[in-house]
């Protein structure tokens, strides 16, 4: 899950496309608030500065690195970044609040392509925070770091899991992986020489490549053949 809050938050409305094209998200833990994207804060101001209760009020926009997409925090109450300034996901943005066309203290979180309304993203599939009614967790909030390591994902793209092209450019940035530092890694494990399937045998059995699915899976993303492997390695057990 990649939410905007460290901790518990409560989704007070849910994503409805056109006619709802985020999620209000009310902090539970914590109001403050924090990117969920990499990339350029392109603006940090009143939507309208002469009628504070138009729209998104005191709000942010951010661009990502390496998308079109546009990351809008909405209805703050305060904000700690300006424009142009760069940012990495899980800093410190605002403060929740209940600015502009509002009710109720919240952010409203949305994602648009190209800043456009008829691009709207489903900031619900793409965040992983359920379109649901309901107060949730956060629990790897306190870590603004991806979970895997580029090389982890790295064999993870070499074996189908993330897609191609700009797809696979899209859901890597979304998840805050850098895309060009994956895909280094993942040209530099396909032009990497490969072992005999002996040896790769014998450092199974010495426990390097992990058991059950774990083994199968990264044995298929370092481009070696499972069943083969593993017949050698029954031949010597």
């Amino acid at each position: 899950m990649n939410s905007p809050y460290k901790g518990k938050f409560r989704v007070s409305q849910i994503f409805k496309g056109a006619s709802h094209d985020g999620l209000d998200l009310v902090g539970v833990d914590s109001k403050e608030v924090h990117s969920t994207v990499s990339g350029t804060v392109e603006k940090a101001a009143w939507e309208n500065p002469l009628n504070r209760k138009q729209g998104f009020g005191l709000y942010v926009r951010i661009k990502a690195a390496e998308s079109v997409d546009k990351y809008y925090y909405g209805h703050l109450s305060k904000v700690t970044v300006t424009a142009g300034q760069t940012v990495k996901k899980g800093d410190l943005i605002g403060v929740e609040g209940s600015t502009g066309n509002s009710t109720g203290s919240h952010c409203h979180y949305c994602i648009r392509g190209n800043g456009l309304k008829s691009q709207i993203r489903d900031v619900s599939a793409i965040s992983g925070i359920p379109n649901a009614l309901g107060v949730y967790e956060d629990i790897d909030a306190d870590n603004n770091t991806p979970a895997k390591n580029v090389s982890e994902i790295a064999q993870e793209v070499i074996s189908g899991k993330w897609g191609n092209g700009e797809e696979r450019r899209k859901r890597l940035t979304d998840a805050g992986y850098s895309y060009v530092d994956v895909q280094n890694e993942v040209n530099r494990l396909v032009a990497a020489p490969k072992k005999s399937d002996e040896e790769i045998a014998r450092e199974v059995i010495a426990g390097k490549w992990g058991n059950g699915e774990e083994r199968k899976q990264r044995l298929a993303a370092a481009g070696y053949n499972y069943s083969r492997i593993q017949s050698i390695v029954n031949k010597l057990v």
